[in-house]
């Protein structure tokens, strides 16, 4: 009845765009240590567990954040949240600039900290940036992108730190390393602050569909009302398990890669980052697939299955 006012605006891919960006810069920050957990236990000084909360402070502070999160991209809308998200990632990584000390490392975890915060605002934002943006037969695909992007900033977590830090017997050229890579990451992530500043838009002007247009008429449920209903789903419950036992053993996987990887090839600290950076990078390309399958065909359980089975 009303088509003509649901408008498709090619400006939503510059959106998903500078999302992309701002995930990469994220998500690479979260593995970009614990990857080279040899190199910071022996150039700090530190214990291998110490080493892993580089990765573990971000699940940690995820638990408490993300209902904050939640709260302000519902509330204040998609350009606070990812400006939040872009500008704290940012701080972070030119806090670790300061880290290249040996006797930092608290400084490290702090910069680390900061950018975990950060992260609680990207994470969730795809499937709020795909139904705001795009099409109701675009949205499964721009989610897919989202997270694809999100997958590509692991990817190269895994792998840039071994390419920048090299196992060396002198400390102070470690130490340089790690300042290059801080450096590095700091300037794309400062870079990714100034264009989300600039060009991330909130909204388009119009819906781009009928269940965008449909929500944004009616009343908004309260949170509480919101988990009454999930935890009374049979199916979002069973989802819920599936992926929290799915995604906590890659956690688990990607946090201790280093290590386990050492154990058994102890020269294999470059062949960890690329065993890492393939498993990111067959996630991704499957994400993007998934999602254009999801667009057309709407085959939800048989791609459930697959994914898990």
């Amino acid at each position: 009845e009303h088509v003509d006012e649901y408008k498709l605006y090619t400006i939503r891919w510059l959106m998903l765009f500078l999302f992309v960006l701002n995930a990469v810069g994220s998500l690479m920050q979260w593995i970009e240590y614990s990857i080279i957990a040899d190199l910071l236990v022996k150039y700090y000084g530190v214990s291998y567990e110490a080493a892993n909360w580089t990765s573990m402070i971000y699940l940690l502070i995820y638990i408490p954040v993300v209902f904050l999160a939640n709260y302000v991209l519902s509330v204040y809308g998609l350009r606070v949240g990812v400006i939040f998200g872009s500008v704290g990632t940012c701080l972070g990584a030119w806090i670790k600039l300061a880290s290249a000390s040996s006797d930092r490392f608290w400084v490290l975890l702090l910069g680390q900290s900061v950018a975990a915060v950060s992260q609680v605002f990207v994470l969730p934002t795809p499937p709020l940036l795909a139904a705001t943006w795009f099409g109701a037969n675009e949205v499964s695909m721009a989610c897919g992108i989202g997270l694809a992007g999100c997958q590509v900033g692991v990817a190269l977590g895994f792998v840039l730190p071994t390419i920048i830090v090299k196992p060396q017997h002198d400390l102070m050229d470690i130490g340089a390393d790690l300042f290059c890579m801080a450096l590095a990451v700091a300037i794309f992530c400062t870079i990714n602050s100034v264009l989300t500043l600039c060009f991330f838009t909130d909204q388009p002007p119009s819906p781009p569909s009928t269940a965008r247009s449909t929500n944004l008429v009616t009343e908004k449920t309260s949170t509480k009302q919101s988990f009454v209903k999930l935890f009374t789903s049979r199916s979002y419950v069973v989802l819920l398990l599936v992926y929290g036992v799915d995604i906590g053993v890659f956690f688990v996987l990607s946090t201790m890669l280093n290590q386990v990887v050492l154990k058994y090839y102890p020269d294999g600290s470059d062949d960890a980052g690329r065993i890492g950076c393939l498993i990111t990078i067959a996630g991704t390309i499957i994400s993007v697939v998934y999602g254009i399958i999801l667009d057309r065909f709407k085959w939800y359980r048989l791609v459930f299955y697959l994914g898990y089975f």
